[in-house]
């Protein structure tokens, strides 16, 4: 169902939809420009004093890469909620092609995922020319220190990222030292 929110367009689905119904949905109002915020996360999240329920399905990689499709040119979107589903480093990969493009996206949670060092990697890359984003979750979702390093790389070149949260994950000291380094340079 889609409901108005302060003005703004959210849409969360149903938890008795079929993954290619979310999918399909979310690619049309993608593609119609039409919708804010999508909240395609599995898990019912606390949101203020209200509860945003999950839809239920874990989305895979191939459903991730039609809602990147429908991402990658779209000029309404701002916060995408994608929270606990089955994303790996392929998914991100796909997600991250969209952002090279997308110029409305400002808040993006993978966090809960399985996008490991390659999907992190993949998402530093889009970083490199995103100026849009502006907060990032990536928690929970096994970053070792090469997807730190390849994130800290990032850091160094887009300043327009304020948020980037990385707890819960594989991270040593030595990761953490070259996002801190990284932190020092952007300004």
């Amino acid at each position: 169902y889609q409901r108005r929110v302060r003005g703004d367009k959210h849409l969360t689905l149903n938890r008795r939809m079929q993954e290619h119904t979310v999918v399909r949905t979310t690619v049309a109002k993608l593609d119609s420009n039409s919708v804010t915020t999508l909240y395609l996360n599995s898990e019912h999240i606390p949101f203020g004093d209200a509860i945003i329920p999950g839809t239920g399905i874990r989305l895979s990689d191939s459903s991730i890469n039609k809602i990147s499709n429908g991402l990658q040119f779209n000029t309404s979107l701002t916060a995408l909620h994608l929270l606990s589903n089955n994303i790996s480093s392929l998914g991100a990969t796909s997600l991250s092609n969209a952002l090279k493009f997308n110029t409305s996206l400002t808040f993006l949670d993978l966090g809960r995922n399985h996008i490991i060092e390659i999907g992190a990697g993949a998402i530093a890359a889009s970083l490199h020319t995103n100026t849009s984003l502006k907060i990032l979750w990536l928690d929970q979702n096994n970053i070792s220190d090469s997807g730190a390093t390849s994130l800290s790389n990032a850091l160094k070149i887009n300043t327009s990222l304020k948020e980037l949260y990385l707890g819960a994950n594989k991270i040593s000291d030595t990761g953490a030292t070259a996002i801190a380094n990284a932190l020092k340079l952007n300004t």
